[in-house]
């Protein structure tokens, strides 16, 4: 379409099943731009459209001209403690953009908090987004909708081998009273789903996760449990921390790397400051080099309270990108 040209763009919501493909294929499409990790197989858009509590028929939108899929839309709410938080998430096809549709997905969806506003729980509400500090269009396009910017946060890279050969990663020093054991070897999803939300409870922006999601999580296809560590206090029987990482080959096609994440570290209050969080992570990143792994990758907020950004520093962990939290107060 040529630049000033006229059209006619409709909105609805997402059906069913027949929407997967096409919504593979905008995500595709703008992942040729954006970002080779942005893109998604049919089955990851399947997978995504049935996470628990979503409602893709009342929740994600769909964009079109003349029958065409040319942007979409969603909002999660997730909740507290302290507050509740509607994700927003989306994108425009390349050949799309700079036509204001942005603007219209951003207007829909804020209709639809607006809508669902009374679900929220907590009485301190935001709508939160994120974009990568390249993208200035998404950046601007936050800002104009009345989004400020929050937070920082580091993609990180440590490297595992070169040329094919490990290279060195100390070796985890765990506190008395400490074991570790993998999921596989204890199958105890319930004790790590607690775990995860107690650690994160200090983390900027923290909404605690249901144990249904993560149920949907480990039933993914590139989930393995031999590569989720728990940290259990023998005494209490009781687990002390996290370290959940994991290897996704479609991920790793689609970048050209060899790359494993690690997914979660957490560390319960009572456990901190004893250097269970850096052996935990040692652990993770053994692990996935001994799978092959040439890369260890996390995410991580800048400013985060607990010292995280040190502790992976300290490991061996430098930035490779920088993305933002942009937000707005719906109800403080």
């Amino acid at each position: 379409m040529t630049e000033g040209q006229t059209f006619d763009l409709t909105c609805r919501v997402y059906q069913d099943e027949s929407d997967i493909q096409a919504l593979a294929g905008l995500m595709n499409a703008a992942a040729s731009v954006d970002g080779a990790e942005y893109a998604r197989t049919v089955e990851e858009v399947r997978r995504m459209m049935s996470a628990p509590l979503f409602l893709p028929e009342e929740n994600c939108f769909l964009f079109e001209v003349a029958g065409q899929l040319v942007a979409y839309g969603r909002v999660d709410l997730e909740e507290g403690p302290g507050n509740s938080v509607f994700f927003v998430r989306g994108t425009v096809h390349p050949d799309w953009r700079r036509r204001g549709i942005g603007t219209r997905v951003m207007e829909r969806i804020e209709q639809r908090i607006q809508e669902r506003l009374e679900e929220a729980s907590q009485q301190a509400v935001y709508a939160n987004t994120w974009t990568q500090l390249k993208h200035e269009d998404r950046q601007a396009l936050s800002r104009k909708m009345g989004y400020e910017l929050a937070r920082y946060f580091f993609d990180m890279e440590r490297t595992l081998r070169k040329g094919g050969s490990p290279v060195e990663v100390p070796e985890p020093v765990y506190p008395a009273g400490i074991v570790v054991q993998s999921m596989k070897e204890r199958p105890d999803l319930e004790a790590v789903w607690l775990a995860v939300n107690e650690s994160f409870r200090d983390h900027w922006g923290h909404t605690d996760l249901l144990l249904e999601q993560w149920q949907h999580w480990i039933a993914e296809p590139a989930y393995r449990s031999d590569l989720w560590f728990i940290a259990w206090d023998t005494e209490h029987d009781e687990p002390a921390g996290v370290c959940l990482t994991s290897i996704e080959p479609g991920h790793n096609a689609r970048v050209g790397r060899q790359e494993g994440w690690v997914r979660v570290l957490g560390v319960r209050r009572p456990y901190r400051k004893q250097g269970l969080g850096r052996a935990l992570l040692l652990s993770g990143m053994k692990a996935l080099q001994e799978e092959g792994m040439d890369w260890a990758m996390l995410g991580v907020d800048s400013e985060n309270l607990t010292g995280a950004l040190r502790l992976y520093e300290g490991a061996g962990f430098r930035p490779v990108k920088r993305s933002a939290a942009f937000r707005k107060v719906l109800r403080s």
